[in-house]
C-alpha cells in the first residue's frame, strides 16, 4: 500500500508536496561576467616539438652517415635506421634549408567549435584562480550546447598550457533541484513511521514534512482503530479457512464454466464441501453416490 501510495522521492516546496518532480537546474555560480578579450595562449605543441626534433637528428645522422661514406650500400642504410627506400631517397634529397626546417612547429588553424565563444572567458577564470569544477559549471551554466568532455578537454588544456600544473580529470557536475525544494525518500517515511523514538528524527526533513503526507492521514486513521488492530494481529482466530473454502470453490466454478450445466456444477462444488467437511476420500464419495443412484432408480422401476 506504501508503495503504491507514496512515491519513491517526495518533493515538498513551501510545506505544500508537488504533484510532480521539479525540473532540475544547474548550481548557480557567482562570477564577474565581465572579462578583457585577450587571445588564449597558442599550445606548445611539447610531443610535436619532440617528436619534430627526433626526426631532425635521423635525418642529420642519414646524411652524414650516407655522404661520409660510413656504409657502401644503400640497403645497410636502411636496415640500420629502419626506414623504407623510398623514405631513404627523400632524406637523402632534401636541401640544408630543408632538413632545418623539419625544427619548426607547424601552427595549427583552430575549426569553429562550440567552446570558442566561451574561450576568453575560461582563460580569465583560470587566471583569477578559480577552480576548474566551479568553470565547468559555469559555461554549462551560460547555455552552452557542445559536448562536456570537449569543455573539459580545453579547460584542462588551457590550464596546462598557459598555468602550468595537469589534471587528470574535472570531477562530475550535475543539475540540482532548486534550492527551495525539500526532497524525501519514501524509505525515510516508513523508518519514521516504525521508528520506536521519533526524537532521533525530530530535525530531520520527514519529521517537519510527514504530517502533509498521503500516508499520514492511513496511519492516523489507523491509531483510531488500534485496539481492534491489535487484536487481529494477536489472536489465533482466523477466517484463513473460510478464504481457502472460498478460494477452492471458485477453482472449481472457472473450471466448469462453460463445460456443464447448474446441476453439474451444483454436485461438483457440493462434493467438494462433503470432502472438506468429512475428510472422506473422492474415489468413496464416488462410488457412494453411484451405489444411491442406483438404488434410487430401481425403487422408481417399481412406481
Amino acid at each position: 500500500m506504501i508503495q503504491d501510495e507514496v512515491p519513491g522521492t517526495i518533493f515538498v516546496e513551501e510545506d505544500k508536496i508537488l504533484d510532480h518532480a521539479p525540473k532540475k537546474e544547474w548550481l548557480p555560480i557567482r562570477y564577474d561576467p565581465v572579462y578583457r578579450q585577450k587571445r588564449v595562449s597558442k599550445p606548445k605543441y611539447p610531443f610535436q616539438s619532440e617528436s619534430r626534433k627526433k626526426e631532425y637528428q635521423k635525418v642529420k645522422a642519414i646524411r652524414k652517415a650516407f655522404f661520409q661514406k660510413m656504409f657502401p650500400k644503400e640497403k645497410e642504410l636502411e636496415d640500420q635506421f629502419h626506414i623504407s627506400r623510398a623514405t631513404l631517397k627523400k632524406y637523402l634529397n632534401m636541401s640544408e634549408e630543408e632538413v632545418e626546417r623539419l625544427l619548426e612547429i607547424t601552427p595549427y588553424k583552430k575549426r569553429d567549435t562550440p567552446v570558442n565563444p566561451y574561450l576568453n572567458r575560461i582563460y580569465k577564470m583560470l587566471k583569477d584562480n578559480v577552480d576548474s569544477p566551479l568553470i565547468f559549471a559555469y559555461i554549462l551554466h551560460q547555455w552552452y550546447r557542445g559536448s562536456k568532455k570537449s569543455l573539459e578537454n580545453h579547460i584542462l588544456a588551457i590550464k596546462e598550457n598557459n598555468f602550468g600544473g595537469k589534471m587528470t580529470k574535472i570531477p562530475n557536475i550535475e543539475k540540482r533541484y532548486p534550492e527551495t525544494i525539500d526532497t524525501i525518500r519514501r524509505s525515510d517515511v516508513i523508518k519514521y513511521m516504525t521508528i520506536k523514538d521519533r526524537e532521533k528524527m525530530k530535525y530531520t526533513k520527514v519529521a517537519t514534512c510527514y504530517p502533509i503526507t498521503k500516508i499520514h492521514k492511513f496511519v492516523e486513521g489507523l491509531k483510531k482503530d488500534i485496539a481492534a488492530i491489535k487484536h487481529a494481529i494477536s489472536s489465533a482466530i482466523s477466517s484463513g479457512f473460510v478464504e481457502g473454502g472460498n478460494d477452492r470453490y471458485k477453482l472449481v466454478k472457472r473450471m466448469m464454466f462453460g463445460r456443464a450445466g447448474q446441476k453439474r456444477l451444483f454436485n461438483k462444488t457440493y462434493a467438494i464441501s462433503i470432502i472438506m467437511r468429512t475428510g472422506i476420500k473422492t474415489s468413496e464419495l464416488i462410488e457412494k453416490w453411484i451405489h444411491e443412484d442406483g438404488r434410487i432408480k430401481k425403487e422408481m422401476s417399481v412406481f
